[in-house]
Formats: C-alpha cells, sequence, structure tokens
C-alpha cells in the first residue's frame, strides 16, 4: 500500500486491511504468487549463431529470466529487421558481458558452502 505524501491517511480503511490479512493468514491463505512465465525454446537459428560467435557458454552463464527475456523479446519482432537488430544486440551484450537489455549488469558471484 501507498500513501501519498500531503494526504488525509484513512485510518478506518488500514485497519480493515489489517484485519482482512489476518483472517487469510488465520485461515492458511497465503498470497498467491504469479504463475511462472513459460520457458522460451531456443530457436535452431539463435543457437547456430550463438554457437557460430562462441557465445553459447556466456548465454548459458546468464539467469534463467534473461535467456527466456532474450528469446522474448527477439522472437516478438514484427519484422525481420527489427529481430535482426535486436538479436545483434543480444550478441553483443553477450560478447560485453557486462550489459543486459541496454543496463548495466553484473554477474553475480557464487558463494562458496
Amino acid at each position: 500500500i501507498q500513501i501519498p505524501y500531503g494526504v488525509p491517511v484513512d485510518h478506518e480503511l488500514i485497519a480493515d486491511i489489517v484485519k482482512w490479512r489476518m483472517q487469510t493468514i488465520r485461515a492458511g491463505g497465503k498470497r498467491e504468487r504469479p504463475a511462472a512465465r513459460a520457458r522460451e525454446a531456443m530457436p535452431a537459428d539463435i543457437k547456430e549463431l550463438l554457437d557460430q560467435q562462441q557465445l553459447f557458454e556466456a548465454y548459458e552463464e546468464r539467469p534463467p529470466y534473461q535467456k527466456n527475456d532474450y528469446l522474448r523479446w527477439i522472437l516478438s519482432a514484427k519484422k525481420e529487421e527489427t529481430r535482426q537488430k535486436r538479436l545483434h544486440q543480444m550478441l553483443e551484450e553477450l560478447r560485453e558481458g557486462d550489459v543486459y537489455m541496454g543496463r548495466a549488469y553484473m554477474k553475480k558471484k557464487r558463494r562458496n558452502p
């Protein structure tokens, strides 16, 4: 819940929300999480291009959500020209290693147990 500054707080509404939440917790109800997005299958031409440019390993090191986002983004292009631009951007970002969808990206380091 977000209450903007300068707006009077409706204490009754907040009390009702808290009561409702307490009832759902007591009833064993949990907040529903959104369904996970389906994983996109790797198209053969993109796999072949990643292999040719020796970037498949860099692609595989990315988190699942990034791999899925890249494929959805590329495959959703309506024009072939747009698809190729997006594919080229993904390849460049994989080559650079510190960029994801035009933004800075820092690969998380795994901790040793």
